[in-house]
């Protein structure tokens, strides 16, 4: 039995490992080669900027939760 489950856990990782695609600044690679050089840098300058802009949410949601926590201790 466990053999069986051992088997079916390791074909089951191995088809989500296989039909994984590598990605290039969020886009499949498949996509990115087919764009040009000017294309590939558009793509870069829009990622870097969500990457930036995500990067400030998550600092700003880390100070909410935080004055979430300090309200909620003191009342």
């Amino acid at each position: 039995m466990k053999k069986l489950l051992f088997l079916s856990l390791l074909i089951g990782n191995c088809l989500l490992i296989g039909g994984c695609e590598r990605t290039m600044f969020g886009m499949p690679e498949s996509q990115w080669n087919q764009l040009n050089k000017q294309q590939q840098d558009e793509v870069i300058r829009g990622y870097n900027e969500r990457q930036r802009i995500q990067q400030q949410n998550a600092v700003f949601m880390s100070a909410i939760d935080t004055a979430g926590t300090i309200l909620k201790d003191n009342s």
